[in-house]
């Protein structure tokens, strides 16, 4: 039974929503005092939620489970009924077990936060009437987070999940923070193509650069295998680069030509298999002539607004010793302050310029980006370093290897930049 405090203290009530109020303006510490304030005066599994949030954002992992897995009490007030507390808790109890590597763990917790969902949806009285509509929706950012689960474990190696975790990833254009395609498409958005044969798609961009460059190798291998025209819609610097790969990527997309429409990340519900070979090809770029052999190319950060950057991006200090190895090249074309062992190159806006200079470098190391992608789709070799937390899906847990580019070695990052380079001078010097 849960314990109701009757009336809940109004100072805590007061107190919750200001910490509500700076957590939504990102300002952690202040949230964190005034959530913890409210919990002395009365324990309520909102503020527990909540705090467990603000413990999120301050990387205080260990207090952040502490405080979701107290927001799954019974036995602690409720002030918001409205919707499940509980689930929410056990979504994020998930979330941090995804960040640690946990995956079998994450998914039981998904599953608890889905089945409480619903249990709040559709309680047990509810009417047998089959028009019954419930007042919400399924817990789709649940349904999303477990698909992501599911798909590292693919990308693991438990390649019998790729059909549920394909299935399930649809979700995320029905998760709070929506994926979106471009409105172009408003007018046949219906139209979603399920597999038919002998006709004309238009597929999608979605998501960022590196999603598009990955997805696009299947677009000749649909073609064939249903025998249908797809067009491809993405950035036009993007397209140029894949037109001159056999992709068609038209400058301007007329929806009245196509029959159906398919966003570039349902692919892969319709692939027949993954060829990690080279897709990508381009001609070379004259880079500067330097005394030393080896040409290295480096990344050492993605966008600042990446929701994961502050764990993707890593100071490039810690890459100097790739200056006694050969000629290091930035390939960070926003980068600032440079230090003076890294040259700097034309990195226009243009991929094929991009393509281009990989093609005239030894190797690449670089941190979660774009240029990942495009390096292991053209065959270079390339060393990726994963995050310090919260690993994409895509290069699977503890592997070398990955499903999706044969030249890529992917190095593992134990929460520690120190010992990710370790790894990476390691791999390098094997």
């Amino acid at each position: 039974m849960m314990t109701k405090i009757e009336p809940i203290d109004n100072e805590a009530v007061v107190i919750y929503n200001k910490g509500c109020l700076a957590l939504q303006n990102q300002k952690y510490d202040k949230a964190e005092i005034l959530f913890r304030k409210s919990l002395r005066i009365a324990e309520t599994t909102d503020a527990w939620l909540n705090l467990g949030t603000t413990y999120k954002a301050l990387d205080k992992d260990k207090l952040s489970i502490e405080a979701f897995t107290k927001a799954t009490s019974d036995k602690i007030y409720c002030m918001d009924t409205s919707f499940s507390i509980k689930a929410l808790a056990y979504n994020n109890l998930g979330l941090m077990a995804y960040v640690r590597g946990e995956d079998a763990l994450a998914i039981e917790y998904y599953d608890k936060g889905i089945a409480e969902w619903n249990q709040k949806v559709t309680p047990a009285n509810a009417p047998k009437d089959k028009n019954y509509k419930t007042a919400l929706p399924e817990f789709y950012d649940c349904l999303w987070n477990k698909a992501t689960c599911i798909l590292r474990s693919v990308c693991s190696g438990d390649y019998e999940k790729w059909a549920e975790g394909w299935n399930l990833y649809e979700n995320r254009f029905l998760k709070s923070s929506l994926v979106r395609v471009h409105p172009v498409f408003k007018s046949i958005a219906d139209r979603v193509w399920l597999g038919q044969r002998d006709c004309r798609v238009v597929v999608a961009q979605e998501q960022g650069i590196g999603d598009n460059i990955m997805f696009a190798r299947f677009i000749p291998q649909l073609e064939k295998q249903y025998n249908v025209k797809i067009d491809l819609q993405v950035d036009k610097s993007l397209g140029d680069l894949l037109n001159t790969n056999g992709i068609s990527c038209p400058v301007e997309i007329d929806v009245r030509n196509y029959d159906y429409i398919l966003p570039l990340g349902s692919v892969c519900r319709y692939v027949e298999y993954i060829d990690s070979a080279p897709y990508l090809d381009a001609l070379p770029v004259e880079i500067p002539v330097l005394p030393k052999k080896l040409n290295i190319g480096l990344v050492w950060s993605g966008s600042s607004s990446h929701t994961n950057d502050r764990h993707r991006s890593c100071p490039v200090g810690y890459f100097k010793f790739l200056s006694q190895i050969g000629n290091v090249f930035s390939l960070n074309p926003a980068a600032k302050n440079i230090p003076a062992w890294v040259n700097k190159l034309d990195l226009s806006n243009s991929w094929i310029n991009t393509a281009g200079i990989l093609k005239s470098l030894d190797f690449v190391v670089t941190v979660d980006t774009s240029v990942a992608h495009l390096a292991g789709a053209m065959g270079i070799p390339t060393y990726v370093l994963q995050p310090r937390k919260e690993t994409d899906f895509r290069w699977g847990l503890n592997n070398k290897e990955n499903l999706w580019y044969s030249s890529v070695t992917v190095i593992q990052n134990p929460n520690d930049w120190e010992k990710c380079i370790e790894n990476l001078k390691k791999e390098m010097y094997v």
